[in-house]
């Protein structure tokens, strides 16, 4: 149950961390649920994860009533969370939804090739996904999310680095 989940955090000093992020995850028999704060500096429940419901309720319900339950749990335990800067939840390969978000102020910024190719495959595949114009999404759309960013070789990484620091939305960037 993501009580349980929320049990947890009850136990938990969360009073140095700034974000929240409940990921939800469709295993073969059964939803499950962490919590990531920020940015995996501290995780609760990947090794031992906590159990949702079985998996044969569809995703979109199973999201809907996190969502629901989560935002109730917030809103019940205002005090505890009300230094957070964002709170967030989602299946760990879908969108994010947000309960609470921080505004960010951006610098201007401009994006090299170099720039991306000094992240992680991992976030370079994420921002290749978000930030891409649609130039770039319409020639290798498809060919993005087909990429396999865990096997990606640097040949690969340089490649889509330089398509992305070619074909970077700024204008999605600083929305957000």
């Amino acid at each position: 149950m993501l009580e349980n989940l929320l049990e947890e955090l009850d136990h938990s000093d969360l009073s140095k961390y700034s974000s929240l992020l409940i990921n939800l995850y469709q295993d073969d028999d059964m939803y499950t649920a962490e919590a990531c704060l920020d940015d995996e500096e501290l995780i609760i429940g990947r090794d031992n994860p906590f159990l949702i419901c079985d998996s044969g309720i569809p995703w979109e319900k199973v999201l809907k009533e996190a969502g629901k339950i989560l935002k109730k749990y917030i809103k019940d335990n205002h005090d505890k969370y009300k230094h957070f800067k964002s709170i967030s939840y989602g299946f760990a390969d879908g969108d994010e939804h947000f309960i609470k978000k921080h505004v960010k102020k951006h610098q201007p910024a401009h994006y090299s090739a170099e720039d991306f190719m000094s992240f992680p495959p991992e976030k370079l595949y994420c921002w290749l996904t978000v930030y891409s114009n649609d130039n770039l999404k319409n020639k290798h759309g498809r060919e993005i999310f087909e990429l396999d960013h865990k096997n990606m070789t640097d040949e690969q990484k340089q490649y889509w680095s330089k398509l992305l620091a070619e074909n970077f939305n700024y204008e999605k960037y600083y929305d957000e």
